[in-house]
């Protein structure tokens, strides 16, 4: 190769690289609006559980509803899981059904506990949101 064509791929290689770096960051950023959709959707299908009539509304809640129920924010790395695991450990929701990952909960406790945060007899750690 001469010195004119180095040159040439160095520079074209240079502009591959830039333009692999902002796909990627393009996928990033399609991943999140994804995820935070996801989010959007669970809080909207809950507050419609929500405004069922009490002897109509599922019995058992998954993990994410019960974080919803507990008022604690989801996350779209699903973050809010660890605080209903640790509130699970501690023997704040004792009920449950289905296996570790897919742990459901007794609505009924679920908002026993919930005013058990309320009132300040309970207290979950700030490191989960």
């Amino acid at each position: 190769m001469t010195k004119d064509t180095t040159a040439i791929s160095k520079d074209l290689l240079s502009v591959l690289m830039q333009q692999n770096m902002l796909l990627l960051q393009q996928q990033k950023d399609l991943q999140i609006e994804r995820e935070a959709y996801r989010i959007e959707m669970m809080k909207m299908e809950f507050s419609m559980r929500a405004s069922l009539p009490a002897d109509t509304r599922p019995q058992w809640v998954s993990k994410d509803e019960a974080a919803w129920l507990l008022g604690l924010t989801l996350f779209t790395t699903g973050h809010h899981r660890r605080a209903i695991g640790w509130l699970h450990d501690n023997g704040e929701l004792i009920t449950t059904a289905g296996g570790r990952n897919s742990m459901l909960f007794l609505r009924n406790e679920v908002m026993e506990v919930n005013q058990r945060i309320v009132e300040g007899t309970v207290i979950v750690p700030k490191k989960f949101g």
